[in-house]
């Protein structure tokens, strides 16, 4: 996606988001039971505003909503990891 996003493809760019769409759509229900609904509508806000700036053509504005959201999944990564420490 980031590198369709950086040679300002909106066609490859549109259809990457719509896999991700569909991938998404997927997993959210699944996510749904185990997984705070807030974090979930972040990452959902995040991927709405990157799909709009493709179809704006806002490539600048692409970038930080990819990289928000990537961060905010890595984030749901690690607090929903059971580690030994998140034990103690």
């Amino acid at each position: 996606m980031r590198e369709h996003i950086l040679e300002e493809n909106k066609e490859k760019s549109q259809k990457q988001m719509q896999k991700i769409k569909i991938k998404w759509a997927e997993r959210y229900k699944l996510l749904a039971y185990y997984i705070e609904h807030d974090e979930l509508e972040k990452v959902e806000t995040e991927l709405v505003r990157l799909a709009a700036d493709i179809d704006m053509q806002e490539y600048k504005h692409c970038i930080n909503e990819l990289n928000t959201a990537i961060f905010i999944l890595e984030h749901i990564l690690q607090k929903e990891k059971l580690d030994i420490i998140s034990i103690f």
